[in-house]
């Protein structure tokens, strides 16, 4: 290793001059960010940033910190919309940790970044020719002490093999965190790790909840002092991306940009028609993992 690091200096002395400054300035952590490993310092230093920015939409950022772990920044997230279809929604775009890469990942990151090959990058690439509606994708290297900014216009038509390898690896480390949702009612709580609409025990559930017969626009505010009928935790891995409740007068709400706002309001025949689902699917009775 202290070999492989030797050649590489002297490969990118000539290439690169010495950092002014800090690579990137300090980001706060989303509240819910991942600690790293007990045996890694913590440390808001950045080995890798990408940022895809399109023609149209919201630009994306991907980073990964020196104590391993990788995070993301978007100005869209995803949630359910009124049909029960996830819909992009616009965020704020500050970091989240997504996963934290293990020892022998964290190794094979700091491995790439010494690629002799990245010493040669060029500043900026761009497509011979005019490309429709292009992607512009900047990516921040620390090679070893030694920041590189590399921007490419025209993606995916323009191609960098380095960097198409740099991604690959940034993929095959990163676990993308498992979609599910958390059902609580009456005191009993029930995993789906699965698409919730394909589980028989919530079909019934889901199909009393968003009949459009039985639901009407909700007065705005939530008291929040009738009982809790049923209650949904979505998540991203062990990331809590919205919360719904049904409550006993009908109201049922869902978080929006962290608060909790009021979505529609069930009638009393639609509150019964959700209790009678879950009596009639055995939700109590039902296995704590309610995917096979």
């Amino acid at each position: 290793m202290i070999l492989s690091t030797l050649a590489f200096l002297l490969a990118c002395q000539a290439a690169v001059p010495p950092p002014a400054g800090p690579l990137f300035a300090e980001v706060p952590v989303a509240p819910h960010a991942d600690p790293p490993a007990a045996d890694v310092p913590h440390t808001d230093a950045v080995q890798i940033q990408l940022e895809v920015q399109p023609a149209r939409g919201a630009t994306q950022a991907l980073r990964i910190l020196a104590d391993g772990r990788l995070q993301e920044r978007s100005g869209a997230a995803l949630a359910l919309g009124k049909d029960y279809k996830v819909q992009a929604r616009p965020q704020s775009e500050a970091w989240r940790t997504v996963a934290t890469l293990d020892a022998a990942a964290r190794a094979r990151v700091q491995q790439a970044l010494l690629a002799p090959e990245l010493c040669s990058l060029q500043e900026h690439y761009q497509p011979s020719s005019p490309v429709g509606a292009p992607t512009t994708v900047v990516w921040t290297l620390d090679l070893d002490g030694a920041p590189r900014r590399v921007v490419i216009e025209g993606a995916p038509m323009v191609r960098v093999p380095a960097l198409e390898s740099l991604q690959a690896l940034i993929n095959s480390v990163r676990a993308p965190p498992a979609p599910s949702s958390i059902w609580s009612a009456a005191g009993v709580e029930r995993i789906a790790r699965c698409d919730a609409n394909a589980v028989p025990a919530l079909r019934p559930v889901i199909q009393a909840l968003f009949d459009p017969a039985v639901a009407s626009q909700p007065a705005a505010g939530v008291s929040g002092v009738a009982a809790v009928v049923l209650d949904i935790r979505y998540r991203n891995g062990d990331v809590e991306t919205t919360r719904c409740r049904l409550y006993e007068d009908g109201l049922f709400t869902c978080t929006r940009d962290g608060a909790e706002v009021p979505d529609r309001r069930l009638s009393p025949s639609g509150v019964a028609g959700v209790r009678a689902a879950l009596t009639q699917t055995r939700f109590a009775d039902s296995s704590a993992d309610l995917c096979p």
